[in-house]
């Protein structure tokens, strides 16, 4: 429940009230200490009404320039606004003040207290006195309107802080969302041309390796469902794949598909991992068979594939295609360590 503008307002009162207390009392024990060694001293007490009082009209201008602000913040940023406020204090602030100190003095003397007398005990105030209520007053001013200042640039870095917290939880979500997006296309393109190799594997005629190739297709599957959870898997466990089904989703299954399923002999493809330092090249290729019958696919393999690339390390990875005469190549290079940013599955 947000606080009503009369609760806002005796909180403002209250606080300054309480550090314009707290700041007499400092000022009266010092004044305490100083007249220690006098015949008849006054008491702490007495001292502090008297400077609690003294302190009256500042004590009301920091909290009608308080509030002011804290009704209107523009007039921080406005400085003809500050020039207006200033010129207030100097034309209306200060003749009351003074009237206000010139009170006190008629009534500490058992005077009768009017505005002549008032006005008389200004007017006969030292010059210098009239110097100090002014310094108090713009010292009181430019205090609060600093405070004023340094908390709204707070809150302006607070809220600077919070919407590029927001920003990049929303690129967070859209670049996850991306993500599984792209792991929706590929997992069917993966079954796919597993089902392609299989389907190889019947037209040869032997049995034994197709039921064996069913067997494996179930261990890929099963494989697939419980690292397809994750956004990471290492490269032991993608080597482990490949003995079940020679393929590193998706370079593999792709040089498969556009071998394998266009002849009926042996094929070979090779597949090279090279750490250097911090970097990792996966290569995978298959023979360029030019004499046989196309099978254009879909494409989405190795697109998906550079686009998983670009969204999971931007500019830090790379894929290059390599359609030789004799080899066709695919090559990865990427950094061989997740990126900060990845989540621990």
């Amino acid at each position: 429940m947000t606080p009503s503008s009369a609760t806002l307002f005796l909180r403002l009162v209250a606080r300054h009230l309480l550090a314009w207390t707290l700041l007499c009392a400092v000022g009266a024990a010092g004044s305490y200490a100083d007249q220690a060694a006098l015949a008849e001293p006054r008491s702490y007490g007495a001292i502090l009404q008297s400077w609690l009082a003294l302190h009256v009209p500042v004590m009301g201008l920091s909290i009608a320039v308080s509030a002011a602000l804290t009704h209107r913040p523009r007039w921080l940023g406005r400085a003809d606004v500050l020039l207006t406020g200033y010129a207030a204090v100097v034309v209306l602030f200060m003749p009351l003040s003074l009237l206000y100190m010139a009170g006190l003095d008629v009534m500490a003397a058992q005077a009768t207290l009017t505005l002549s007398a008032c006005w008389a005990r200004v007017l006969a105030m030292p010059r210098f006195d009239w110097f100090l209520e002014l310094a108090w007053a713009s010292g009181t001013g430019a205090v609060v309107v600093g405070l004023h200042a340094w908390q709204q640039s707070r809150q302006r870095e607070e809220a600077l802080q919070r919407s590029s917290v927001e920003v990049l939880e929303l690129q967070l979500a859209l670049e996850h969302q991306r993500l599984e997006a792209l792991r929706g296309q590929l997992e069917p393109h993966f079954l796919f041309n597993a089902l392609n190799a299989i389907g190889a594997l019947i037209r040869t005629a032997d049995a034994a390796q197709a039921l064996a190739g069913i067997q494996q297709l179930s261990e890929l599957l099963r494989y697939a469902l419980t690292a397809g959870a994750r956004d990471w898997v290492s490269l032991h466990e993608e080597l482990k794949f490949v003995e079940r089904y020679l393929a590193l989703q998706p370079l593999i299954d792709n040089a498969l598909r556009h071998d394998l399923d266009r002849h009926d002999g042996p094929s070979e493809i090779e597949l090279r991992c090279v750490r250097e330092g911090e970097r990792l090249t996966i290569e995978v290729s298959n023979p360029a068979l030019r004499d046989a019958a196309p099978n254009p696919g879909t494409g989405l393999g190795l697109r998906h594939t550079e686009g998983r690339l670009r969204l999971l390390y931007g500019d830090a990875a790379s894929m290059q295609i390599d359609a030789g005469a004799h080899r066709f190549c695919v090559r990865l290079r990427l950094p061989s360590r997740a990126p900060e940013s990845a989540v621990p599955a």
